[in-house]
């Protein structure tokens, strides 16, 4: 196991991945943030790391140190940092989506660089595909974000490109490989409905992206058997069959209600509740690619960031062409 890392960053999310490397036993040796963060110094002091930098730049001229690297800052910044430690004989961990132009990361596609998309790591996701992979069925995804106002096309591509993403990682993470088909606006002009469809053609699924909707966002899976549902993406719910309560003296309305089966998994929460769902599991695996080789579970590579930042961008497209004939 990796014992000593680097961390690139120091916000909100910096700190999750230092709780997991602390916990899973190994070390923050340094960490380093843009010139002048105060925030850098105080993450420093709060886990008593050892080597505080004033830049990337003098982190990366002691990159030999470290056994690994957690890159956790702006889209717009990393491409800065990877032309310092992209290159280097290191796993490196970067926040998703990476970066805002694919072609920027293309060129470490033979490094040890992986994507941290946490949400591959819970638990429930996990339980989710291991059943529908073996099942037959239509997927429905619900993709909700707080913006009420689309004010600008420029605001949809980047809510899309940096948060709606991680749904369309998580669909191929749970399905493989798709594209997308049509996309329509829906009434209200604040919501756009997608078709998904396999390598194949055949439709698979539904995707419904929300602007300022009151509703959860989730995965829901439909068989004829039965249906699971992740919603929100912390809660895994199954059902195999409808139990139908007729109209009686005191309910004159016929009731169906679904019957859990196993009754266990009615409610499977991610257990992990000291850390941030995804990242202790998903710190693991990449704290154990050992001698910087291994293979990389269910770590997110370039070859997948590369789907993802093509889907949002291929939605992105067809979205603007909508709002421009509207």
């Amino acid at each position: 196991m990796m014992r000593n890392i680097g961390v690139i960053g120091s916000g909100y999310t910096a700190q999750h991945h230092i709780e997991a490397i602390l916990k899973l036993g190994s070390n923050v040796s340094g960490i380093a943030s843009r010139p002048g963060s105060n925030t850098t110094f105080k993450l420093g002091q709060q886990f008593n790391i050892p080597r505080i930098y004033t830049s990337v730049e003098l982190l990366a001229n002691e990159i030999d140190s470290f056994d690994g690297l957690v890159v956790c800052i702006p889209t717009e910044a990393v491409t800065e940092v990877l032309d310092l430690v992209g290159n280097k004989s290191i796993p490196i961990l970067i926040e998703k989506p990476a970066i805002s132009h694919i072609d920027s990361l293309k060129k470490f596609k033979n490094s040890q660089i992986f994507i941290a998309y946490n949400r591959r790591f819970y638990e429930t996701v996990k339980t989710f595909k291991e059943t529908a992979s073996t099942l037959e069925g239509f997927y429905q995804i619900q993709i909700v974000e707080d913006v009420i106002n689309l004010k600008s096309q420029e605001l949809i591509n980047k809510i899309i490109c940096n948060n709606s993403i991680h749904f369309f990682d998580l669909f191929h993470f749970l399905f493989g490989k798709y594209y997308i088909d049509q996309v329509s606006v829906m009434p209200g002009f604040s919501s756009f409905g997608v078709t998904i469809k396999s390598l194949k053609g055949d439709q698979i699924g539904v995707m419904h992206i929300y602007f300022g909707t009151p509703i959860n966002s989730g995965i829901t899976f439909y068989n004829k058997n039965c249906v699971l549902e992740l919603k929100p993406l912390e809660k895994l719910l199954r059902y195999n069959h409808l139990k139908v309560i007729e109209p009686g003296e005191k309910n004159k309305i016929r009731l169906y209600t679904p019957i859990w089966l196993p009754e266990t998994e009615k409610h499977l929460f991610y257990e992990d509740s000291t850390t941030k769902p995804g990242f202790y599991e998903q710190m693991k695996v990449f704290l154990n690619l050992k001698n910087h080789s291994g293979l990389p579970g269910e770590l997110a590579t370039i070859d997948d960031a590369e789907f993802a930042f093509n889907i949002a961008n291929e939605i992105c497209t067809k979205i603007e062409r909508l709002l421009n004939d509207i």
